[in-house]
């Protein structure tokens, strides 16, 4: 069993993060001790020495994603996709029919208009601050994607889909178009999780509950 973290626009490795994505994998770890668990780097992404390779690319984090999972193809894997890194999750199990992976936690997934708005139709104020975050980014990130909901029905491993009341980025009321667009799977779990942003640290008070909402549904 191995629980991997998927992270979106914004690097495991860039200051303002690590206190997003750390406290989740030592959560992780102690929910889960048997299981290996690690968050992926995807290309575009700081890496630890502070450099990145190449641009942050959909098809392209879905590769690499795929290439990692493939190093252990007798592993059952769980995956928790944060925000971007749900359209990467999205796009990997629908082109790979046979993925080895048993459930899947889509926190905060951004609608595709939200790229369009920030990256396309907007100002290039976005490309700093994803660098900010530790992300290259270019205008390929809005060309090279697709809405994310569309690769939903692919997906027969069960799956939560879940926001924070208080995400800016993924909101609530996405997630009810998100629940009456797709059809209707038995597979599909949705949830609100009161009081929780879009990044979720542990000084807050949701992270309690936040962390009991996705790993506590991992472990069902």
């Amino acid at each position: 069993m191995k629980i991997t973290i998927i992270p979106g626009l914004s690097s495991p490795n860039c200051d303002q993060y690590k206190a997003v994505y750390g406290p989740l994998l030592q959560e992780v770890v102690r929910r889960f001790p048997q299981a290996n668990s690690e968050v992926v780097l995807l290309p575009g992404q700081l890496d630890a020495s502070g450099c990145t390779e190449g641009e942050f690319l959909i098809p392209e984090a879905a590769s690499r994603l795929r290439s990692v999972l493939e190093t252990e193809r007798s592993t059952e894997y769980f995956l928790i996709a944060r925000s971007s890194g749900c359209n990467v999750v999205a796009e990997l199990m629908s082109t790979w029919k046979d993925a080895p992976v048993k459930r899947i936690v889509f926190w905060g997934p951004p609608p595709y208009w939200l790229y369009f708005d920030m990256f396309a139709a907007g100002s290039g104020d976005y490309y700093e601050k994803a660098l900010k975050t530790g992300v290259h980014l270019t205008t390929k990130i809005v060309q090279t994607s697709t809405p994310w909901e569309s690769r939903l029905p692919s997906i027969s491993c069960p799956v939560l889909l879940a926001t924070g009341s208080q995400d800016t980025f993924c909101r609530p009321e996405y997630l009810d178009y998100i629940k009456a667009s797709v059809p209707k799977q038995a597979n599909f779990d949705f949830l609100t999780v009161r009081n929780c942003p879009h990044s979720v640290t542990p000084e807050l008070p949701c992270w309690s509950d936040y962390c009991e909402a996705i790993l506590g549904w991992l472990r069902k």
